[in-house]
């Protein structure tokens, strides 16, 4: 996907206005299916990098309901992104509760030393710290 591409080679700005064509498409074409929950997540984390946390929470929120993204993989990425987005909003015990439902999809899945675990006990411990005075 040109995305990815642009992504890697941080373009990240031209990633967004591609993936809001490709969200674009998908609704009219795939309607509810898997291929517009993937392109919404991956929109999220596009919008998430640029900063834009409540609008990647939006995207979020949005796709987090359709049925590929309730189980497996796909949903633990859903909500290890929703817990990062919603921890740079200040809204921590949400985050928390989002941020531990994916720490043990990749837990049980791969074991504590896998990469998306360890990364989410960073975010985790972050949302666990008291707010900065």
């Amino acid at each position: 996907m040109l995305a990815v591409s642009l992504r890697a080679a941080n373009r990240t700005v031209e990633a967004n206005e591609h993936m809001r064509r490709v969200v674009a498409h998908c609704e009219r074409t795939r309607r509810e299916g898997p291929v517009l929950a993937r392109a919404l997540r991956e929109h999220a984390e596009i919008l998430f990098e640029l900063r834009d946390a409540s609008e990647a929470l939006v995207v979020l929120e949005r796709c987090a309901h359709m049925d590929s993204m309730t189980h497996g993989r796909d949903y633990a990425l859903v909500q290890s992104l929703r817990g990062r987005a919603l921890l740079s909003l200040g809204r921590n015990d949400e985050a928390l509760v989002a941020l531990n439902q994916a720490y043990v999809y990749w837990t049980n899945r791969y074991g504590e030393r896998s990469g998306h675990a360890a990364d989410l006990v960073d975010w985790i411990r972050r949302a666990k710290a008291p707010p900065p005075r």
